[in-house]
């Protein structure tokens, strides 16, 4: 009984961010993930990809969204660099963040309705949740049958982020910055993901949802259940 879910709790942990953390408390330990051991940090002269997702999350979540300007290249680099100054990035992490990647995705219709729901006070960056669904919610979105119809399991994920449209539509996006996978692949291994985004939301704000998955790295924004 103890093992009877243990696939499908696997498929969940390995797309599920953890939840029930503020803003602040998700960028600190972002941070701390980027910076590991004191006796690594001078030796990492070649940030992981993991390193490079990371920072990049980093980035999106400090950046300042509501700010009337236009978000360009130098406006990103203001922000990498602050990072730095602060200890936060080192200065091969902060180079290895696609500046453009970020500056083209703000410019989309997404990114430009992400802008104005941070200017209306109607964007939460980092939103966790925590919500029980059925075993057959989950086996539905990750493909297979059911080991146990009826029976639930506690869910928790962070999304990266989440916004309320003046119609009352919630939005959210989930950024990726995959560089070795095709665009099908990566459809195929997060959609379930941005789909369970959804679920959740509808089901703890009471209203309709929309997904998108932003692949940073192939310059697209896909709709996922929109």
């Amino acid at each position: 009984e103890r093992f009877r879910h243990a696939a499908l709790s696997r498929r969940l942990a390995a797309s599920v961010a953890p939840a029930a953390k503020s803003e602040r408390q998700r960028s600190d330990e972002i941070a701390e993930t980027l910076r590991g051991p004191a006796w690594l940090q001078e030796e990492q002269e070649v940030p992981t990809a993991v390193a490079r997702g990371t920072a990049t999350h980093l980035l999106l979540d400090r950046l300042d969204l509501s700010m009337p300007e236009p978000i360009t290249e130098q406006t990103v680099q203001r922000v990498l660099e602050r990072l730095v100054a602060d200890y936060v990035l080192t200065e091969a992490e902060a180079n290895a963040v696609d500046r453009l990647a970020i500056v083209e995705f703000f410019q989309s219709s997404v990114g430009k309705r992400m802008r104005s729901a941070a200017a209306r006070g109607s964007l939460w960056r980092e939103w966790s949740f925590s919500l029980a669904m059925t075993i057959d919610e989950l086996s539905d979105l990750w493909g297979g049958e059911a080991p146990a119809q009826g029976e639930k399991m506690v869910v928790q994920g962070t999304i990266d982020a989440l916004w309320q449209e003046p119609d009352g539509r919630f939005c959210l996006v989930d950024y990726k910055t995959d560089q070795t996978h095709g665009v099908s692949d990566l459809l195929k291994r997060y959609r379930p993901q941005v789909e369970l985004y959804v679920r959740a939301v509808e089901a703890i704000v009471g209203k309709s949802a929309e997904g998108y998955l932003v692949l940073l790295d192939k310059r697209q924004v896909i709709p996922i259940l929109a």
